[in-house]
């Protein structure tokens, strides 16, 4: 949040309840630490540092010799990203569930310009880099959380966490509502962030914003740089008032401390009370159990004993294939102990010919396929797991589209898509809740358009539009494709132009741009085609009177053209008028 206000909790016993509830989270989050511990070692090695205390980059890969993990989870998160929140396409958009608000046209203006705007600020802003982070996370430990703060420069900012350094609880219907998180801050950075002040004089240090131990430091001037940890707590808020300006009293509560601090310093390590007015967390979970609120069951999880099992299996290949190319050899003198290891030595008495050198044992080749095997084996069960041969299809199906037709390409695309449905569902839930922080920081920047009359009271719906979205919202759509096509064919084989009489095509249409998530500029509302029709119908009766008028002008002109006498049938018709006999 830019330059947030800062209020101090009003009862010293405030602060003591946030930490125990943080407390409380932690022991939750604390069974997962070893089954995390190992993820990082064996899927994320280079991403995550689930115990927070640093590591070193050189060994970090040091359990992983079989990389196959390592090309499943890029797959997997290259896929994800392009298939949901591609930035090259709009993934997502605000509607209306009214299907007749949807039709007026300063709806669809309001709704495509809002639309516009949320996506260049995306762009703008270090979304997409957070998602790529995001999906790389996410399948790996089953949970991944990010917080969206309002930025000055960029309207909105997002903060990825690493897992282990935050905590979540959730409420009565499962739905992530607190969370708290552990991190590091240099003292220059404390400072800046919480206790200081621009003066005319420059920026000021206000020292009471600051517990003993960091005023110390201040005072020595030498620690500007070392680390602090903090503590930050996000929780709904018992001060909560809807009427106030005051940070403090949001709907959300943010809690700054820093943990080390004394029980009895005067403001117990209290660095700030700050707030939210709206939910300001994306926490995105692969599965989850009752009674818990992290993610569970992702790809990075269930695949840890294959993936262990495929380590073991290379470490033993290249055990085994080196000491095929260098076997351990034996040769003359006093009996010692035996070296197994490849192009090891060993002196053993009592050989039948003096001076001989040969290899200790034989190492059979067939032993080194029996592992391949079996290592090509788990390596298909990762693969299947971490969806690797689906999304590498995706860029098959554009090479096969030259074989097939288009129809049937995307028809077996559409039932590949169908396997990602709970993943595109769990994360269209964290992505909704994402969509209606940024509409409330656009609406307090003023970067909504107008607001139409007819929108007012009315609520907005995210509707995903994603590559994966799409597809799995496009099986209905080939139902209406093949209902209307059956339709057309029997009206066309019957010679009976009224059996279409029974589908409504103008509905037919809406239904399909609607599924196609088509822009809503390209279907015009029944309104406009209403107007349409009445004026080219206009139109034709008008044509059809000046065909008639010069069809009875050029009538009246040949009969005037025409002879008049006795023997010819003017010349009877004017007689009869005249009273003359015929």
């Amino acid at each position: 949040m830019g330059d947030p206000q800062i209020a101090m909790v009003p009862p010293r016993s405030a602060l003591a309840r946030f930490k125990s509830q943080v407390a409380q989270m932690e022991v939750k989050r604390d069974r997962h630490l070893p089954l995390w511990r190992d993820v990082q070692d064996f899927v994320v090695p280079y991403a995550a540092d689930v115990n927070q205390r640093g590591y070193v980059l050189e060994d970090a890969a040091s359990a992983i010799l079989d990389d196959t993990i390592l090309f499943c989870r890029t797959t997997l998160a290259s896929g994800l990203y392009w298939g949901l929140t591609n930035p090259a396409r709009l993934w997502s958009q605000w509607m209306l569930s009214d299907a007749a608000l949807m039709e007026l046209a300063a709806v669809k203006e309001f709704l495509h310009v809002t639309n516009s705007r949320r996506m260049t600020i995306l762009a703008q802003s270090n979304f997409y880099r957070a998602m790529a982070w995001v999906y790389g996370e996410w399948p790996a430990f089953g949970t991944a959380a990010i917080l969206i703060e309002e930025d000055e420069a960029d309207v909105v900012r997002y903060v990825p966490w690493g897992i282990g350094s935050y905590s979540i609880a959730q409420d009565s219907r499962g739905d992530v509502n607190a969370v708290s998180r552990r991190f590091p801050m240099t003292l220059r950075q404390i400072v800046e962030r919480f206790a200081s002040e621009q003066t005319a004089r420059g920026t000021q240090v206000l020292m009471d914003r600051l517990p003993e131990r960091l005023r110390q430091a201040v005072k020595s001037g030498t620690m500007w740089e070392h680390d602090y940890w903090i503590r930050q707590l996000i929780c709904p808020n018992d001060w909560y008032r809807a009427d106030s300006d005051s940070p403090s009293e949001y709907a959300y509560a943010s809690v700054f401390w820093e943990e080390s601090a004394s029980e009895t310093d005067a403001n117990e390590g209290l660095l700030a009370r700050e707030g939210y007015r709206e939910w300001p967390m994306m926490v995105f979970r692969w599965e989850t159990v009752a009674g818990d609120p992290w993610g569970t069951d992702s790809p990075g999880i269930l695949t840890l004993p294959s993936n262990k099992s495929s380590q073991q299996m290379e470490s033993d290949k290249l055990f085994g294939i080196e000491k095929l190319v260098k076997p351990p050899i034996v040769g003359p003198s006093d009996m010692g102990a035996l070296n197994m290891l490849p192009a090891g030595r060993n002196a053993i008495a009592g050989l039948t010919r003096p001076g001989m050198v040969a290899p200790l044992h034989t190492v059979e080749p067939v032993g080194i396929t029996v592992i391949r095997e079996s290592q090509g084996e788990l390596r298909e069960q990762m693969m299947a797991q971490w969806f690797t041969r689906l999304m590498l299809s995706f860029t098959a199906n554009q090479d096969q589209a030259r074989q097939k037709t288009a129809r049937e390409v995307e028809e077996v695309s559409q039932e590949k898509y169908l396997v990602l449905a709970r993943v595109v569902e769990a994360a269209g839930r964290t992505l909704k809740a994402g969509s209606e922080r940024e509409f409330a920081i656009m609406e307090r920047r003023g970067l909504l358009p107008a607001i139409p009359q007819e929108l007012e009271g009315q609520n907005l719906d995210i509707e995903f539009t994603s590559m994966f979205a799409s597809a799995q919202r496009a099986l209905g759509l080939n139902e209406l494709r093949s209902f209307g096509g059956y339709v057309v064919e029997i009206a066309n084989a019957s010679g009976n132009p009224a059996n279409l009489d029974k589908l409504d095509m103008d509905q037919l249409f809406d239904e399909i741009g609607l599924r196609g998530s088509l822009p809503p500029r390209v279907i015009r509302s029944d309104a406009d085609v209403a107007k349409i029709r009445r004026t080219r119908a206009e139109a034709q009766a008008q044509e059809r009177q000046v065909a008639m008028a010069e069809q009875e002008s050029q009538t009246a002109k040949n009969l005037a053209q025409a002879p008049v006498d006795d023997g010819n049938a003017l010349g009877r018709v004017l007689n009869a008028q005249q009273g003359t006999p015929l």
